[in-house]
């Protein structure tokens, strides 16, 4: 079956971007494909809300189920590498997965990460056996760190700072950012720092928009960052935050001048990107003008996953958190 809506793969056939194709992949239905992650062109993973793990060997052509446990949500999938992954859960007892064989297994172990509040929104797998994940797009804000591939973790208390987190992306082991929603939600949405491996943290930005989530990193270069605000105020506009300097300073830009919600952001260089969810929206310019795309009328997306300068895969789903 062709499920246009829950998983696609976007070819830009010219380095102009004057010619796109948008093939949907054959893979089986869900409600929500929350993450989709991959090691190289050829093998990759997803996760859905339907409790399922999917692998591919060719670049998404097809799919072998995994794993399968109805009635818990897989929110995000990374691997270290062709071995060791996770995959982040937001049931009670389900928070947490590890595979060592390629996803052949999957352990749950959320029992073995003492004081874990809540579920795991999102992954970063960094090398050197560093893992680092963070929840929870309802609260509390917290980052969970490995420094021995899975098998021990650390629990590090972000409520101070944040009151709920959506994504984490690391560059190297001690450098990264995690980003959602400041300790004060009237503050808005926030991004914060680390260079020390988590030891300290530092307030990149903050949105001001009351309620807003800053929902998803992404970089095409190490250089030029985006970051996606979900907001929920009436009357607002849309906007994506940038950074043109490795993440050390952010800007906002605006997308559209009415309120549309956002979760998707990514760029398959530093000029040409997406934004959106139902709605989307395309860049050429690095973010500074954007226009309306049309990929699939009425359903909506989540997770931009760039394989190369031409190529990414697109997932998603409903319209819940």
């Amino acid at each position: 079956m062709k499920i246009v809506q829950h998983l696609l793969f976007v070819c830009l056939l010219c380095q102009q971007v004057q010619a796109q194709i948008w093939q949907p992949l054959d893979i089986p239905s869900a409600p929500r494909y929350d993450d989709v992650f991959f090691l190289n062109q050829q093998k990759g993973w997803t996760c859905n809300s339907n409790g399922q793990i999917y692998q591919t060997k060719d670049g998404g052509q097809n799919w072998t189920l995994q794993y399968d446990q109805f009635g818990i949500h897989l929110r995000s999938i990374e691997f270290l590498n062709d071995s060791i992954g996770f995959c982040g859960g937001l049931s009670a007892g389900a928070k947490l997965f590890r595979t060592t064989d390629g996803g052949q297994n999957w352990v749950n172990i959320t029992n073995q990460i003492p004081g874990l509040p809540g579920g795991i929104c999102g992954l970063s797998c960094p090398g050197n056996n560093v893992v680092y994940g963070c929840g929870q797009w309802s609260g509390p804000g917290y980052v969970i760190k490995s420094i021995d591939g899975g098998l021990t973790w650390e629990v590090i208390d972000q409520s101070a700072l944040t009151s709920r987190l959506i994504d984490v992306f690391f560059i190297t082991p001690d450098s990264g950012w995690v980003s959602g929603t400041a300790a004060s939600v009237s503050e808005g949405g926030i991004i914060l720092s680390t260079s020390d491996g988590g030891q300290s943290w530092h307030v990149s930005v903050k949105t001001g928009v009351s309620s807003d989530y800053v929902w998803k990193l992404q970089t095409p270069d190490s250089l030029h960052f985006f970051a996606s605000i979900e907001r929920y105020f009436s009357g607002g506009n849309t906007q994506i935050l940038k950074s043109s300097d490795g993440g050390a300073s952010w800007s906002l830009r605006d997308v559209h001048p009415e309120s549309i919600r956002l979760q998707l952001v990514g760029f398959l260089d530093s000029l040409y990107g997406l934004c959106g969810n139902a709605v989307m929206f395309e860049t050429r310019d690095g973010g500074e003008s954007w226009h309306d795309l049309q990929i699939a009328p009425g359903e909506s997306f989540n997770r931009f996953h760039r394989l190369s300068s031409t190529s990414a895969i697109l997932s998603g789903g409903d319209y819940t958190g």
